[in-house]
């Protein structure tokens, strides 16, 4: 058989837990069959029923040994064997009620609960339900009774015997496990055949009579739900407890996940301390120049995980405990050490020295910019930048001991290749032999050099030619409409089909340079850079809508980039949009995002989310996203759908976790 269908779901979910009061119902005060239904039979088709899956088939094909067989029937149903759920299939309509679709899986419903006999009654049943119960009101207890042809009490009386029971049944088995694991095996076995609570009572009493224990006790203890509660009520440690669970097969009583919370908790408020603690064991390895390789392990607490032994003794940890635990994995790892070294806290030590060795940085940038000068024609190897060296000596661990000092400093860089060839490792003026006049001309030679490099950071460039991105913005203006090529004009209008988010590309996240988006690993531009992208996606926009719509931008533009290069004060980028074209039909608002790369992420600001979920019956709201902007031969336009139309969010990947709230305290 194969069947076009929608995904399986669980029945009871996709009908109703009332269903079962009704095949149970039928099963109980319809069956005229001799012996009567026994309540063993209720129990386990409840059983099944309350495990089985559903899926409703628009089309159902029949194959017998591999030819077709042409069936014609309305509302077939069939019940599929399987090693995890029974499984059944229905044919109907997309969104049929589901009293119409149970009517046409009575026979399936009838085999799943062990009776094939009862499957006319039930479908008689569901069609006198349909009646009364109209639209989507589920069906109650005096509706069920009602189409059964019995009292409304004999209904309930049936939901509170099975609901007792199947409570009752697999919470008592972990209930006697921690009682007596030979008593719980025996109740496993048995319990099956004990068709009502009555049966229940009497088979526990003379059982139970030997722990000086009543059924209702017992009972009462398995109806709380609190295995946790039971155990302490019957005197059962955790230890013993778990060793009658795990004999039953049953998941033993732990805490585990609270163990965890309070083990973190613990360590994050002792993790300092113990990262002290294990600093000073260290600084006299540090002191003789010794590597610290064993330290930065350490350091990092490796192997300070709670204790499995803890599962079976201990529901919430005493802190007593977790200080002997830690302490115990401290004295296994970290070396003995005589006298405390004087040391300021780790945090303490690192801020200070960060402080410390940027300014040893600095004056080291300038003392190796002289000596090269005077030395090597001004060529050599430098010392990186603060923030490069402040994470590499973070890594290795030097800022969390003694006060920096210039020349560990500049030992450490000369020993990691980041100090010029035959430059000792100082900056004593004296000793490399330069004055402070040299010093002050390395100080004018770096300035200039970091002014260029702004210059350089705020330039675009564009087919071989270059413009500042902060005064060049109308010439790059200009360049960009002169250089539209007919292939990009003729990207239709219409926005395209999206992949949904499942089947994208692993990993397609900020690969270009500059515009919207940019990797955790590339610092952004600078603004005035991405402002010349900006402005360079609206000029090839603006050429684009007045190719497909014979508006010129002068008459569509919206944005504040229009004042820049009209100069008119029209531009108004609170709108939301960029661009706005008007037909006799419509309104399209269109916002652009341009980026100089090929990535295929974008970000909506609060005006322009707020504009595209507010429009208007006769407002459409695209996204032409271009990519290459600032290169006219790889330059691409992609017409977007409107992320927060209906649906339009389901095309989309989020590519950030952050989320921006606002708030308004209510007055006290």
């Amino acid at each position: 058989m194969s069947a076009q269908h929608r995904r399986r779901a669980p029945l009871l979910d996709a009908t109703g837990h009332w269903l079962t009061t009704v095949v149970l119902g039928v099963m109980e005060f319809c069956n005229r069959t001799f012996p009567a239904t026994t309540s063993a039979q209720l129990a386990d088709a409840a059983q099944r029923l309350d495990t089985a899956t559903l899926t409703i088939a628009e089309t159902v094909t029949t194959f017998v040994d591999g030819h077709q067989v042409d069936d014609a029937r309305p509302g077939r149903s069939v019940l599929l064997s399987s090693d995890h759920a029974p499984h059944l299939v229905v044919t109907g309509a997309r969104g049929a009620p589901v009293l119409s679709m149970l009517q046409g899986a009575s026979q399936a419903l009838a085999e799943l609960a062990g009776m094939p006999g009862i499957a006319d009654n039930l479908r008689l049943a569901f069609i006198d339900l349909q009646q009364r119960c109209t639209g989507t009101i589920a069906p109650d207890p005096a509706d069920i009774a009602a189409v059964l042809g019995v009292a409304t009490g004999d209904v309930t009386a049936l939901m509170a015997e099975r609901a007792a029971w199947q409570l009752e049944a697999p919470h008592l088995i972990a209930v006697l496990a921690c009682l007596d694991i030979g008593l719980a095996e025996e109740f496993q076995g048995a319990c099956r055949q004990l068709d009502s609570l009555a049966a229940l009572h009497a088979w526990l009493t003379p059982r139970l009579a030997a722990h000086d224990r009543t059924p209702e006790e017992v009972l009462a203890l398995a109806d709380g739900g609190d295995l946790l509660a039971a155990a302490h009520t019957l005197g059962t440690g955790l230890a013993a407890a778990n060793l009658g669970l795990r004999a039953l097969g049953l998941p033993p009583l732990n805490n585990r996940e609270g163990h965890a919370r309070q083990f973190a908790a613990y360590l994050q408020q002792h993790r300092h301390a113990l990262q002290d603690r294990i600093r000073d064991a260290f600084a006299p390895a540090y002191r003789a120049g010794e590597p610290l390789d064993t330290y930065l392990r350490l350091r990092e607490l490796p192997g300070l995980v709670p204790d499995e032994a803890w599962l079976d003794q201990y529901w919430e940890m005493p802190e007593q405990v977790l200080a002997g635990h830690a302490e115990a994995w401290f004295r296994r790892n970290v070396p003995e050490t005589d006298g405390d070294p004087g040391l300021p806290p780790v945090e303490e030590a690192r801020q200070a020295n960060r402080r410390r060795l940027r300014r040893i940085l600095r004056n080291a940038a300038l003392v190796t910019e002289a000596w090269l000068h005077r030395h090597a024609s001004g060529t050599g190897q430098r010392p990186a930048d603060f923030t490069a060296v402040a994470d590499m000596v973070t890594q290795a661990g030097i800022l969390d001991f003694d006060r920096l000092t210039s020349s560990a400093v500049t030992r450490w860089l000369k020993v990691r290749g980041q100090w010029p060839a035959g430059m000792p490792p100082t900056t004593g003026l004296a000793e490399l032999g330069i004055t402070g006049q040299d010093i002050s001309d390395a100080r004018q030679r770096l300035d200039y050099a970091k002014d260029q490099q702004h210059r350089t950071a705020m330039t675009v460039s564009m087919d071989g030619r270059f413009y500042q991105a902060d005064t060049g913005l109308i010439d790059l203006a200009a360049a960009v409409r002169s250089n539209i090529t007919p292939q990009l004009l003729a990207t239709p209008a219409e926005p395209l089909a999206l992949l949904p988010p499942d089947e994208m590309p692993a990993g397609r996240l900020a690969g270009g340079a500059g515009g919207t988006g940019t990797s955790a690993r590339t610092p952004p531009p600078p603004p005035e850079v991405l402002k010349a992208i900006g402005l360079a996606g609206e000029v090839a926009a603006g050429e684009w809508l007045r190719h497909h719509f014979g508006v010129p931008p002068e008459n569509s533009w919206v944005s504040g980039y229009r004042d820049l290069l009209l100069g008119d004060g029209q531009g108004d980028d609170s709108l939301g949009y960029d661009f706005r074209i008007i037909t006799g039909e419509r309104t399209r608002l269109f916002e652009v995002k341009a980026t100089a790369g090929d990535n295929t992420e974008f970000t909506l600001g609060e005006t322009e989310v707020r504009r595209a979920q507010d429009l208007q019956p006769e407002e459409e709201y695209l996204i032409i996203f271009i990519t290459h902007v600032l290169d006219s031969q790889r330059r691409r336009i992609t017409p977007l759908p409107n992320p927060f139309a209906s649906g339009g969010l389901s095309r989309y990947r989020f590519a950030g976790h952050s989320i921006r709230l606002q708030f308004t305290c209510e007055k006290s």
